[in-house]
């Protein structure tokens, strides 16, 4: 039996305002065609909603939504996320973020960050690091870098170390041109002062051995 028979199918508590003509036009669908999936041919899914103004939703309790494809939110403005208590996301695939304007984070307890494979970072721009206290670096080769102060600028710099030890109490250098080339040199001092303002040297070959050695030159 078609639906649309002229028939009262159920009795309104009020009357019926006679505005069905102002209505779009229902094409004459039976019963059988409405609980068609196929009756709302040419939306997005099998349930459609349309909200012309605000929508307020509040729920006291839990909720519980599990959507067994995919899941697809088009924001056309600010989206706006708060949480009062913990958040845990889990991702079994991949993950990708496209932030086409400003990111900024603030993390106000302690932040970890693990790893489990190779992590590449790419940055076209300038990056600035500021550490409120001192800065600990450990590779799983064994290094291991702590710093109070440290400032390191290069325009090049080329370092190949096989085997490295330095202890420096108090050191100051001020380099204009300084070029050295060793094959093999040992040295041990327990006390050398140098105060040159010109110093030129040119040995191709050179011997010394001297059990107690002193010099002064005055220029």
């Amino acid at each position: 039996m078609g639906v649309f028979d002229s028939n009262t199918k159920t009795l309104l508590a009020v009357a019926d305002p006679g505005t069905d003509h102002l209505l779009p036009r229902s094409a004459s669908l039976h019963w059988k065609s409405i609980a068609n999936v196929h009756a709302l041919a040419g939306t997005h899914g099998y349930q459609a909603r349309l909200v012309h103004g605000e929508r307020i939703r509040k729920v006291s309790c839990s909720q519980k939504v599990n959507i067994a494809r995919n899941l697809r939110t088009t924001v056309g403005r600010d989206h706006v996320l708060k949480v009062g208590g913990d958040q845990k996301i889990v991702i079994v695939g991949e993950h990708k973020e496209t932030i086409a304007g400003r990111c900024q984070q603030s993390i106000l307890g302690p932040h970890i960050v693990l790893n489990g494979t190779v992590r590449n970072e790419l940055r076209l721009g300038a990056r600035t690091l500021v550490y409120g206290g001192h800065e600990v670096t450990d590779t799983n080769s064994g290094n291991f870098v702590t710093a109070t102060d440290h400032d390191e600028r290069y325009g090049i710099s080329i370092a190949h170390h096989t085997f490295d030890y330095q202890f420096l109490g108090i050191s100051f250098q001020l380099m204009g041109v300084q070029l050295i080339g060793y094959l093999l040199t040992l040295s041990a001092t327990a006390l050398d002062a140098v105060l040159a303002l010109m110093h030129l040297e040119l040995v191709l070959s050179f011997y010394e051995h001297h059990v107690i050695h002193a010099e002064l030159h005055v220029c």
